[in-house]
């Protein structure tokens, strides 16, 4: 169960790629949601019935009348954290935004002496729910199978006109305060400035492109004067292929993140990863891509032109992060998941 079953999310199609897995073990299972995009398959979450008193597996990331609703009528629910980002990011720009994120943190503490067992998708997730009175908290890492995108094939037509030669950096995420697309955007000018003339960057993911913060960000461009800035939009599988394959950086500059699925799909198609400390992005790296303890535009720029010129050091990035990726492997990652999932079964019984 979980608030919003949305098509091309992460949190969604964790949900779809847990779905599967229960079903090839034998068992029924179902997703219930309150909002279910029409190109997905879910029930909506009232329709619901505890009569059987079933595991429920809950993917908590906001607030949501669902978070009171489980807790009223499921007897046996296990908490999937995928974190709720600091109200703080949205403040400025998005006021239903900030009373979601407020909402969704005030709505989990009841969580912890109500659920039978809880799982943070990273340990940065862990930890909080540790430090909000959840006990027996366990890793369980985002199930997904990354390799399924690898093999896609893409759109050519996508991204026309950007195979040019020109070094494309990309970053995929929403378009969200904290996603740090202002300071991608900084970067990218000293970038194109002083370092790469002959350069793009792509920021690929969906968003509010009405709100005030997607305007800020058309405001900084215009600002800079800084061309070769794209926004995409939201993309499907096969366009996100495409553009993996033209790409030669993938920047991260968020300033949280409970896991960050988009590491991981971006050191599966061997682009050099460079992304900031924060959140559990230190942990989902670990020892792979290049990790920054600070944003200093000029200096990130520069690294970014040594990354594209040093052949010896981008190889050594890239087989470092093909080490890492393999740690996020289906056949890991559901283990876990089964072998955890069993725990907790049996010290209920």
């Amino acid at each position: 169960m979980l608030p919003n079953y949305a098509y091309g999310d992460g949190i969604g199609n964790c949900a779809t790629q847990i779905r599967q897995l229960l079903h090839s073990w034998g068992y029924e299972s179902k997703i219930f949601a309150e909002t279910t995009d029409s190109r997905l398959d879910a029930i909506h979450y009232a329709e619901f019935s505890n009569l059987d008193n079933p595991w429920v597996i809950y993917h908590y990331s906001t607030g949501s009348q669902v978070n009171h609703f489980i807790l009223e009528n499921c007897n046996r629910i296990i908490l999937m954290y995928h974190n709720v980002t600091p109200a703080k990011y949205f403040a400025e720009y998005d006021g239903e935004a900030t009373k979601h994120c407020v909402w969704g943190k005030e709505q989990l503490k009841p969580f912890a002496k109500a659920v039978k067992g809880a799982w943070g998708v990273s340990q940065f997730n862990a930890n909080e729910l540790n430090n909000m009175g959840f006990s027996s908290v366990s890793v369980v890492p985002p199930v997904l199978n990354f390799d399924n995108k690898k093999l896609v094939e893409g759109k050519q037509e996508t991204c026309s006109g950007l195979n040019d030669g020109k070094t494309n950096i990309i970053f995929l995420g929403r378009i969200v305060p904290h996603k740090g697309h202002d300071d991608l955007i900084k970067v990218f000018h000293f970038y194109k400035k002083y370092v790469d003339d002959n350069s793009r960057l792509i920021l690929l993911g969906g968003g509010d492109y009405s709100g005030l913060y997607f305007e800020s960000l058309t405001d900084l461009v215009e600002r800079l004067e800084v061309p070769d800035v794209v926004f995409t939009g939201f993309v499907n599988d096969e366009e996100l292929v495409e553009y993996f394959n033209l790409a030669d950086i993938f920047l991260c500059l968020s300033r949280h993140e409970g896991f960050c699925i988009p590491l991981i799909e971006a050191m599966r198609h061997e682009i050099p990863v460079v992304a900031l400390a924060e959140g559990a992005v230190r942990e989902t790296l670990d020892y792979a891509g290049i990790l920054l303890g600070r944003v200093n535009h000029h200096e990130i720029s520069e690294l970014l032109g040594i990354l594209m010129t040093d052949k010896k050091l981008r190889q050594s990035v890239i087989d470092s992060q093909n080490r890492r990726a393999n740690d996020f492997t289906i056949e890991k990652t559901s283990k876990i998941f089964k072998d955890s999932l069993r725990s907790i079964i049996s010290q209920s019984s």
